[in-house]
């Protein structure tokens, strides 16, 4: 909530609160911010740290595919692969960056399954929707980066692909765990490319007692994908770009729309939903 701006509201509320009372503050991690804030709401706190959790849950699959070097172009042709052929439902694709998720998005669609995206230029609105869909399994595939790798609790996931490895070992037991939560069985196939190795050797060494297996895509299919892929890289520029415009036309609009608000109102909707403000007098609040 903090990176959220609601740090003021926070505060306030706080504030406000009996200065005699029980806090209990709880937070994943300790950052400079999360700090601040309870030197600010608690008196002599006693913290109490949980030790950090790296290893996986017991009824989680774990498969790596080897992406071996001068192979890094492989990594959306064994992608479409695995969705198309095997993992057609129930299935969450991490990716690293915005722009793979759009493209693979895009691709996958072309490839004929329903599917959705999480990412941070998507507005809340449409966020929101996406993961509605993927709950009422309106759409099977889910195509994210790391913003939905936490946090989020959805029944029924049953297989998590990391195109690729992420950073650390903590983010990669973030987004394997969206599967086999709650004793249920689940799947997660990770591609590891050569500069990728390192950290599955720490998820090795971490998990000993884990199912880790190592998967192979036939070299023939990864070839009969790439083609497909490179005849569909005309109908991707294509929809590409349409979204680029439509979302242009969109943010036109809103920036209309709130030059209007100002004009008519003398204030925007968006300044309108500050919740507090100090007064210069007498310490009153304006709500």
């Amino acid at each position: 909530m903090l990176e959220e701006a609601f740090k003021d509201q926070m505060n306030e509320l706080i504030r406000l609160c009996a200065p005699n009372r029980q806090t209990l503050l709880f937070s994943a991690t300790m950052t400079d911010q999360i700090d601040e804030l309870a030197s600010m709401s608690l008196k002599k706190p006693v913290r109490i740290f949980i030790n950090e959790n790296t290893e996986t849950a017991l009824k989680l699959r774990q498969e790596f595919i080897r992406i071996r070097a001068g192979r890094e172009g492989d990594r959306e042709a064994i992608i479409a692969a695995l969705v198309t052929r095997t993992f057609q439902e129930n299935t969450i694709v991490f990716v690293k960056m915005k722009k793979d998720c759009q493209r693979m998005h895009i691709l996958l669609g072309l490839l004929g399954l329903k599917v959705g995206q999480m990412h941070s230029s998507l507005s809340q609105a449409q966020r929101i929707e996406a993961l509605s869909k993927f709950k009422r399994r309106e759409i099977d595939v889910l195509v994210s980066t790391d913003l939905a790798s936490r946090g989020l609790d959805i029944e029924g996931i049953q297989t998590v692909i990391n195109m690729h490895m992420p950073k650390t070992i903590k983010q990669y037991i973030h987004r394997v765990g969206r599967t086999a939560r709650a004793g249920r069985v689940g799947r997660s196939i990770s591609l590891v490319g050569e500069e990728e190795r390192k950290l599955l050797k720490e998820i090795i060494n971490t998990n000993p007692n884990r199912s880790l297996k190592q998967r192979q895509v036939a070299p023939e299919v990864v070839e009969a994908y790439r083609q497909r892929i490179d005849s569909l890289e005309d109908s991707i520029r294509q929809i590409d770009l349409e979204e680029k415009e439509e979302k242009e036309l969109r943010l036109a609009e809103a920036a209309v729309r709130k030059t209007e608000e100002k004009l008519e109102t003398g204030t925007t909707e968006r300044e309108g939903r500050v919740w507090f403000k100090k007064s210069t007098v007498g310490g009153a609040l304006n709500c």
